[in-house]
Parts: C-alpha cells; sequence; structure tokens
C-alpha cells in the first residue's frame, strides 16, 4: 500500500471545508428540514478517487463528524438520535467502500501506467537496439567493401596461432590463390621457405609491438618469389587483450628494380667518373671541395682526404685565389656568369706550388635544396706547347710563302724589264707590239704575286681591287687617260684561288688590251665596264665597251691573234665558254663552272 502525498490529506480537508459551506448555504436558503448526506459522500468521493483508500478514510471520519454535527442542530434531535447509528453505519460503510474501490483501481491505474511506462521503454529499447544493429551491419558492409576492394592486400591473422581470419582480394591475388584457399591457413605458408626463420623473428617482433614494419620475401602459389614489405598492427580490447593483428603488404619488385637500376647507374657514373681523363671537382655553394676523381688527384697532386671539405682556391694562384670567393658571392646574387657554363682558360696551383695552364669548364646543378658545381679540368700545358709551336712554324711558313710570292714577282718583272730592253733593239713595230703584250701578261701574273705578297690571305686574291689595279696599269701601257676612256668595275664574288686568279687575270689582260688597243681608235672618249657575278653554280665574266665593236661575221673562237687565241685556250683551261654579242661596241661572257674550293671557302 502506498502512502500518499500530504497534498491529498489537504485535498479531503478542503472538499470537507467546501461541503461545510455548501450545506450552510443549502440549510440557509432551504431550512434545516432534514440531514443531507449527499454531499458530504461527494467529498469522499474525490477524497478517495485522488488520494486513495487512506486519504478516503480520512474523508470519511472528517464528514462524517461534519454530518454528525449538523444532525445534532436540527429541529427532532430526538428522531435523529435514534437512527443515528444507522446513518453512521451507512455513512461508514459508504466510505470504506469508495475508499476501497478508489484504492483498487487507483492501483489498476497506475499498474497500467507503470506497463505502459515498461512497454514504451522496451520499444524504444528495441528500436535503438534494431537501429544500433542496422547501423553496426551497415558498417560492416562499408568495412568489408573498403576491405575487399582496398588496393593494398590485408590480411586478419589469430593472435594465438597466427592463421588467418579474413584477406582480401587484393592479398589473394598477390599470392595466387583464390580467398577461401587462404582462410585458416598460417600466415607463414605465403613467405618463401628460405625467409621463414627470418619471417618468425619479424612476427613475434610484431606481436609485441603495436606497429612493426620488415622486408621478407613471399611465394606465390605457382612457384614465383618477390619481395614484399609488411606493416603489422595489434588490435587489443579496452582492457589490453589482443583481439586480433592486422597485416597490410606491399608488392615491392618494381622498387627493387629501380634501386637495382639507380645503384647500378650510380655505380656507372662513379665508374666514369672515377676514370675520366679529365679531373672533375664538386664543389657546394660556399666553394668547399665534395667530390675530388682520381685524374684531380693526378692533376694537383692531392689525395682526395686532402682537400675534402676545403675550399676549391687551395686549386689556383694568384689573382683568382683572391678573387674566388667575391666571384661566387656575386654570382649567387645576380646570376651573372664568367665562368659557369661558358668555361675558358685558366691556371691551376699544384700541391708543389707550381702552376700549369688548363681548361675549366663548370656547370650548376641542384638536388633538391642543396647547389653543386661541378668543375671539368684539363691540364693544356701540352696542347699550349703545340700551339706555340704551330703558331712559329706557321708564322715561318707565311713568310717563305711571302719570300716565293715576293720573288716571283721580281722575277716576272726581269722578265717584264727584259722584254723591255729587247724590244728596244729592234725597229719592227709589229715585233715592238708582240713585245709590249707579251710584257702585259707577264705584268698580269706579277700583280698578282705582288697582291699576295701584300695581303693577309696567302691564298686568294680580292678581285675588285685585282681588276682596278690590272686596268691602272694597262690604262699606263697604252697611254690612256682614265678620265676620256672610263672604267666601271662590278664584281660581286669571292676571292679567288690561285689557280682560277692566273687564267682569268690573263684573259682580263688581254680582253682590256683590245678594248684599249683597238676600241677606241676613232674617239677618245668612252667607257669600258667589267661585271663579274655569280650565276648559281657558274660564275660569269663580262668586259664591254662602247667602241667600234668586232666586225658583224667575227667568231671569237676562229680567232686568228694570239691574244684571242690565249683566251679560248684559257677558257678551255677553265672549262668554260666565250661567247660575243654586237650591242653598241663589243661585249664577251666568259661563263665558267665555279671551283670546288671556291665553294668551300663560301661556305
Amino acid at each position: 500500500m502506498m502512502v500518499k502525498p500530504w497534498s491529498s490529506y489537504a485535498l479531503a480537508l478542503l472538499a470537507t471545508v467546501v461541503v461545510v459551506a455548501v450545506r450552510y448555504l443549502l440549510d440557509y436558503f432551504l431550512g434545516i428540514q432534514f440531514n443531507f448526506l449527499l454531499p458530504f459522500i461527494l467529498a469522499v468521493i474525490v477524497s478517495a478517487w485522488h488520494g486513495g483508500l487512506w486519504c478516503g478514510l480520512f474523508a470519511t471520519l472528517l464528514n462524517l463528524a461534519a454530518s454528525n454535527d449538523f444532525a445534532m442542530n436540527t429541529g427532532d434531535g430526538a428522531h435523529i438520535m435514534a437512527s443515528e447509528w444507522v446513518r453512521i453505519g451507512l455513512f461508514t460503510g459508504i466510505g470504506i467502500t469508495v475508499s476501497s474501490l478508489s484504492e483498487s483501481l487507483h492501483r489498476q491505474r497506475q499498474a497500467a501506467e507503470v506497463a505502459a511506462a515498461e512497454a514504451v521503454l522496451r520499444r524504444t529499447e528495441l528500436e535503438t537496439e534494431i537501429a544500433e544493429r542496422q547501423e553496426a551491419e551497415s558498417q560492416a558492409r562499408q568495412w568489408e567493401s573498403v576491405f575487399n576492394k582496398a588496393s593494398w592486400a590485408v590480411a586478419v591473422t589469430d593472435p594465438i596461432d597466427d592463421k588467418l581470419k579474413a584477406v582480401n582480394l587484393a592479398f589473394a591475388a598477390m599470392h595466387g590463390f583464390t580467398v577461401e584457399d587462404l582462410l585458416g591457413r598460417p600466415l607463414a605458408d605465403v613467405c618463401a621457405p628460405e625467409s621463414r626463420a627470418e619471417w618468425a623473428t619479424h612476427t613475434q617482433a610484431a606481436h609485441r609491438s603495436k606497429d612493426y614494419t620488415f622486408e621478407s620475401v613471399h611465394t606465390r602459389h605457382d612457384g614465383t618469389r618477390f619481395p614484399c614489405v609488411t606493416h603489422m598492427t595489434t588490435v587489443k580490447d579496452t582492457h589490453g587483450k589482443t583481439q586480433f593483428h592486422t597485416a597490410i603488404f606491399e608488392d615491392i619488385t618494381g622498387r627493387k628494380r629501380a634501386e637495382a637500376a639507380v645503384h647500378e647507374q650510380g655505380a656507372r657514373l662513379r665508374a666514369i667518373v672515377d676514370h675520366a681523363v679529365d679531373g672533375i671537382i664538386t664543389i657546394d655553394e660556399r666553394g668547399r671541395i665534395e667530390s675530388f676523381n682520381p685524374a684531380a688527384e693526378r692533376l694537383f697532386g692531392y689525395a682526395t682526404s686532402e682537400v675534402f671539405g676545403q675550399n676549391v682556391k687551395i686549386l689556383m694562384p694568384e689573382p683568382y685565389h683572391s678573387e674566388h670567393d667575391g666571384y661566387l658571392t656575386h654570382y649567387q646574387h645576380t646570376g651573372e656568369a664568367k665562368i659557369i657554363g661558358i668555361g675558358r682558360e685558366v691556371m691551376g696551383r699544384r700541391k708543389d706550388g707550381s702552376t700549369f695552364p688548363l681548361d675549366l669548364a663548370v656547370s650548376e646543378m641542384r638536388l633538391g635544396d642543396h647547389r653543386l658545381f661541378t668543375g671539368i679540368t684539363r691540364d693544356i700545358t701540352e696542347r699550349k706547347q703545340h700551339d706555340a709551336r704551330l703558331t712559329a712554324s706557321l708564322e715561318e711558313k707565311v713568310i717563305l710563302l711571302k719570300e716565293i710570292h715576293h720573288r716571283v714577282k721580281n722575277n716576272l718583272q726581269i722578265i717584264s724589264s727584259l722584254l723591255d730592253l729587247q724590244s728596244d733593239h729592234t725597229e719592227d713595230r709589229q715585233a715592238q707590239e708582240m713585245f709590249k703584250e707579251s710584257r702585259g701578261r707577264v705584268r698580269s701574273m706579277a700583280l698578282i704575286h705582288e697582291r699576295l705578297y701584300r695581303s693577309q690571305d696567302m691564298a686568294r686574291v680580292h678581285v675588285f681591287e685585282y681588276v682596278e689595279q690590272l686596268a691602272q696599269d694597262l690604262y699606263r701601257t697604252y697611254k690612256v687617260s682614265d678620265t676620256n676612256i672610263m672604267l666601271h668595275v662590278e664584281a660581286a664574288i669571292p676571292p679567288l684561288p690561285l689557280d682560277i686568279a692566273i687564267p682569268c687575270g690573263l684573259i682580263l689582260n688581254e680582253l682590256l688590251s683590245n678594248c684599249l688597243k683597238h676600241g677606241f681608235k676613232d674617239t677618245e672618249l668612252g667607257w669600258i665596264r667589267v661585271t663579274w657575278h655569280r650565276d648559281g653554280s657558274n660564275s660569269v665574266l663580262t668586259v664591254a665597251d662602247n667602241g667600234v665593236g668586232f666586225p658583224p661575221d667575227f667568231n671569237v673562237c676562229n680567232a686568228t691573234s694570239f691574244g684571242l687565241q690565249l683566251v679560248n685556250t684559257l677558257a678551255e683551261q677553265l672549262e668554260g665558254k666565250i661567247e660575243l654579242l654586237h650591242n653598241r661596241g663589243a661585249v664577251v661572257i666568259l661563263t665558267f663552272p665555279s671551283p670546288d674550293k671556291w665553294k668551300e671557302w663560301v661556305t
């Protein structure tokens, strides 16, 4: 039975007070004629319904006392007194019955509420359990999907016997098995037999630590082996008890091949550097030597251990020794290079203090944030000595060649003078003319040797200057003024080699002599034009004047004069051809192929 709170008893008291007040009002308006018990019974019912058995009994006592008080105050008190026990009994019975019924209903209602609350609680707990189970199943499916779709091979092992509890598809594919074939087997079965002792050591160390990584050799279903990295993790519960071990496997065949290739390449590069005939020196951005190959050791006389970490300027004489650090700092701040990426000849200093010339080529490279400079050095002492000997020999040959040209020119001038003296001993004008023409031919050849003697180029003749000089000599020979017979020279060809210049000079001498001798007999005014240009692979020499010209039926190829026969002979020697045009004077065109040497010089 539940003890009701004091508020229920207060309600019973309040209900009794209200009922008493109502009776007073009824007595006032209706008069005191009978003892009306219904309001008191209503107070008992309200109190019992709200407070239960004890509250109803309390209200019964209160209302019984109140009703008795009203009964004592009625006019027929003797009659009422006679039925007092009946009224008391009836009222008491009603009060006890109502209180008992109210208590019973109260208990049933409370039981129903408790049952409803328990049902709601069970339903909530069930819904929560279902939701948690669904969430767990969803997460399990997600983890299973991630587990199976992972690109890395993953396995889960039992902490007691190290047998496989779960493996993903990548692990099965890596080892050439199906997932079903692997489940329940010891993890060591995928390890190569020769590596299982080492594998056992590693797995024991992994079980004692939370995370552990090691390399081993695994074997596939077909017996092939491959290197593998294993990352093993121990999973424990909240009490520190090991639940299982997880292992992630990575096939490092490609990495091992790359490492082997890098190692091989490094060994090859080291072999190249170590066996290079040139000294190879590497310094850092502060100028400190980081590598020094054997050729550099032989070149400078230092062992690698002696120079490692030293400033590279110990290999330099003055002024390079004092200037090096400042130059390196200047380059790093401005990027202005004097040697880096360019190379030049410098002087080196050996361990014994002797100096020697060397070729130095410096390149810059970066390894991450580390800047390095590599210098390749070569002792050029022998080359410098050879160059000096070659220069001296060349100077001797140049002097000798100049002397040859000078002597040939002098001999030709002597021949010209002899011809001139011989012409003075004859009165035959035809003979004198022949001597003059021969002297002109000799002079044309002597002029070539004279120009070569005075030129820096001992093998080629510059055409423009030669033509002008030859014309001036012929003008003097034939006593012609260049103000009356004007000369125009256009020569747009490279310098001529000697074997081409001499026949071309003789041809020019004959053609210009003909112009001056025969072209202007009837006039003292006119012009001569000499043009020389290239036409594809040919050279074209044109001599034209506005004199009297050749006879209309004249054929230069059948000429009887010695001069024109000489022109034809020399043209054949040059593998060329002669053309004659009649166009307000005489126009002679010589076309001959450009020589191969000429093409090489042009290139």
